[in-house]
């Protein structure tokens, strides 16, 4: 008889697979990244047709298959609504969610488990719903450093990666050594991003997983927030890249 084993986690997306059957991308808290079968999912009357919802958190129960494990039966589920709460009233608290969804299907691991990964992108959307207006694109940068530092692929905020330096008159970022970078090393046309030692302090506090209390002295500053907006999504995508 198969093994039975329950795994809880939130459903990213569907791959179809025949007339009748579906792959069902979950990022579970004890296994990581798992392309489960829903056989039969589609069929009039499925036990698990609405089951599986698309960002839905679940407890499924799985068996070990062959090329993918199949579920069986969906013990728990709490739907998009339960997990952001007033967050869906809002267009960009919702895009924000999207985002840590996103990040979950592009940088999880196949069956690698990242329980602390899970629990922050659960504990993130259900910070959605309290945020302001003015925190939406500190937000976003949390987010995207954070998680990806969760996920194995931070990068070095403590000193030059090419020296070791701990003090310099200016730093970059530089994505492709995944760190720092003094001054006297740095070249811009690698596509590296001068940071002030601000800049520098929030960072580590947000890979920390700091947000309320580093963030408030930042929130009207504008131009700060472009420029951590700019920095984050080069960050984000050069590590989608790697990835592929």
């Amino acid at each position: 008889m198969a093994r039975l084993y329950r795994a809880r986690g939130i459903v990213l997306s569907f791959r179809e697979m025949t007339e009748r059957d579906r792959l069902i991308i979950v990022f579970t808290k004890a296994w990581g990244k798992k392309t489960l079968l829903a056989k039969g999912i589609k069929r009039e009357g499925a036990k698990l047709r609405y089951r599986l919802n698309p960002y839905s958190v679940v407890e499924v129960e799985c068996v070990p298959g062959r090329s993918f494990d199949r579920v069986i039966a969906v013990n728990d589920v709490a739907s998009l609504n339960d997990l952001l709460g007033e967050a869906t009233r809002s267009l960009v608290t919702y895009s924000l969610a999207l985002v840590v969804f996103d990040i979950l299907e592009t940088m999880g691991q196949e069956s690698d488990p990242e329980p602390e990964l899970f629990e922050e992108a659960v504990a993130i959307c259900q910070t959605l719903a309290d945020i302001t207006p003015s925190e939406w694109d500190f937000m976003l940068v949390f987010m995207i450093f954070r998680l990806l530092f969760l996920s194995g692929v931070g990068v070095d905020l403590t000193r030059c990666v090419r020296s070791g330096a701990v003090k310099s008159p200016r730093f970059v970022l530089h994505l492709r050594e995944g760190g720092l970078v003094s001054s006297s090393y740095a070249d811009t046309r690698e596509g590296d991003m001068w940071l002030k030692s601000d800049e520098i302090a929030l960072l580590r506090a947000f890979q920390a997983g700091h947000f309320q209390r580093v963030v408030t002295p930042f929130l009207d500053d504008s131009t700060l927030a472009d420029h951590l907006i700019q920095m984050s999504f080069r960050y984000l995508e050069y590590q989608a890249s790697c990835t592929i």
